[in-house]
């Protein structure tokens, strides 16, 4: 028997990885030209540009199935250094990455840095919202409107998405797993995409592809 998946985005491309290391026959077919769907990359001037994901989470499944089948990643990991700012209001203010830095920030208040040190051990640390929305989340925790909009962008940085009505306990366990550091992939997420089917072909995955697309 023969196991058909039809699409080669990355989830297409680890479904064929993981039924052909369990000896299943497989067949991916791709209606365009490119595998990778929407982690495709587009190289201009000698700079990869991501047109979908770009940082692989160091401590999700994605890195750890990479890891198991022998083909991790290189790419470097972004330091927060003191240079490091973000932007309120079109000012720019040193970047909230610690304690430290969160006691020492410019665009909030001490009542308003208290607040917000509560939230974000709370955003990081897996804190119950089971049943809500970001929105409804970020209402429920904060009073400020400053602290609500730093830890809206948090978030939104962390899951790469900017719709308050997803998740609010997917999104916290994505920022949780944030923390954890992430990489971004020297030549971009195509080069994985590359390297994934490379794999599945080593495995005696068939790929139909539509060339002419």
């Amino acid at each position: 028997m023969t196991y058909t998946i039809v699409g080669g985005g990355l989830a297409g491309l680890a479904a064929a990885v993981e039924l052909a290391r369990a000896g299943v026959k497989v067949r991916l077919v791709e209606q365009h030209r490119e595998l990778g769907g929407r982690a495709a990359t587009t190289v201009r001037d000698g700079f990869a540009l991501n047109l979908g994901p770009h940082a692989l989470y160091l401590g999700g499944a994605a890195h750890a199935a990479f890891r198991e089948w022998g083909i991790v990643p290189s790419g470097l990991r972004p330091v927060l250094k003191a240079g490091a700012y973000m932007v309120a209001d079109g000012v720019k203010h040193p970047m909230v990455r610690d304690v430290a830095s969160l006691a020492t920030c410019g665009f909030l208040s001490v009542r308003e840095k208290v607040e917000a040190g509560l939230v974000l051990a709370k955003l990081t640390g897996g804190a119950e919202a089971r049943g809500l929305t970001v929105g409804q989340w970020l209402d429920r925790e904060t009073s400020s409107v400053a602290v609500r909009r730093l830890a809206a962008t948090i978030a939104r940085v962390s899951t790469y998405c900017a719709d308050e009505g997803q998740s609010a306990e997917a999104a916290l366990r994505q920022t949780q797993m944030a923390t954890g550091g992430v990489l971004y992939v020297d030549g971009g997420w195509q080069a994985m995409v590359a390297r994934m089917a490379e794999y599945g072909r080593g495995l005696g995955v068939e790929f139909a592809i539509d060339r002419k697309s």
